[in-house]
């Protein structure tokens, strides 16, 4: 199309973001890799991502490469998403959440964190506050579950989303579009906080397994149980 629907930000790489939803959407409905199509959304995403900041483009096309390579294993695109995965990583908020922008990775920092995160001395959480939403919060969460697909062991930036949405719920079980508010946003911020406490249930149930015990029925946790309700 010759207008995009995007965020009107120079700059920050929001229409490559556009362009890999698109493409993730080519490949679910199985247009194959070869396609010159999803060719081409291939190609610019590779080009672009170098110099994304803008955090829904980095999501998606972290969410894009990920589809990709279960449809045609490739190790260039596994390595693009582990610096787009860290980059990531590295823009999480003290509330687990993520502002518009995650900034680039230069190579000497990327290479810092990735040796951290294979040592498990990865911090995740270490900026302060910052604006966050749970639209934004949404995607992030959506890119780093995926890429544990691709071998990165997002766990720390999980967690934290996990405790983020257990400690904003609101009493009637929703969750807002901001980190506690009632706005008319809540039905899709809702779905949102519900994401982020199956990421959490879903760390444990993919752990080593050391635990005994079977978990718990999902719909039996309480904070569950009420944003189903």
């Amino acid at each position: 199309a010759s207008k995009d629907y995007y965020f009107n930000d120079p700059g920050a790489g929001s229409s490559i973001g556009v362009l890999a939803l698109a493409g993730l959407t080519l490949l679910e409905c199985g247009v194959p890799p070869g396609d010159a199509a999803v060719d081409k959304v291939i190609q610019t995403v590779r080009d672009e991502a170098p110099r994304l900041r803008f955090t829904y483009s980095v999501a998606l096309c972290v969410l894009f490469l990920d589809r990709l390579n279960q449809s045609a294993a490739d190790a260039a695109n596994r390595d693009l998403i582990g610096r787009l995965t860290l980059q990531l990583m590295a823009a999480q908020n003290t509330k687990g959440g993520w502002d518009y922008y995650s900034a680039p990775l230069s190579q000497r920092r990327y290479e810092a964190l990735l040796a951290e995160l294979k040592s498990n001395r990865f911090k995740a959480a270490s900026h302060q506050d910052s604006h966050d939403d749970n639209s934004i919060n949404q995607f992030a969460t959506l890119a780093l579950w995926a890429a544990r697909r691709q071998g990165m062991k997002t766990e720390p930036a999980l967690a934290m989303v996990e405790t983020r949405y257990l400690e904003n719920q609101n009493p009637d079980g929703s969750w807002g579009y901001h980190a506690r508010d009632q706005g008319p946003l809540k039905d899709s911020t809702t779905c949102a906080g519900l994401i982020g406490l199956a990421v959490g249930q879903g760390i444990r149930s993919d752990g080593d397994g050391a635990s005994s015990s079977a978990p718990p029925e999902p719909t039996k946790i309480p904070s569950i149980a009420r944003g189903l309700e």
